[in-house]
């Protein structure tokens, strides 16, 4: 179908980053709005480096939730080394 508005529209995981993106920013902007975010631990420092500077920008939010949820990928499981984030800290 080319030319059609299906060639426009967004991709289905892009669409659904999106979507996650948004209720994340409609979030933080609530908790705002409550003040539940002032004076937070860290406040007014730099956020620490994080090691997702390596993966592909559109890999790095469910490598996140997934390093957060504890899990280990296989191939480094199988190695035998982990970095201190995979171990809850």
């Amino acid at each position: 179908m080319l030319g059609s508005d299906a060639d426009h529209r967004p991709h289905r995981a892009c669409a659904a980053t999106l979507a996650l993106e948004l209720l994340a920013e409609k979030k933080i902007e609530e908790a705002l709005a409550r003040g539940e975010l002032e004076r937070l631990p860290g406040a007014g420092h730099p956020l620490a480096p994080d090691d997702g500077a390596l993966v592909p920008e559109d890999l790095r939010m469910i490598y996140r939730i997934l390093r957060n949820a504890g899990f280990v990928p296989p191939e480094v499981e199988a190695r035998g080394t982990t970095s201190p984030r995979s171990s809850g800290c």
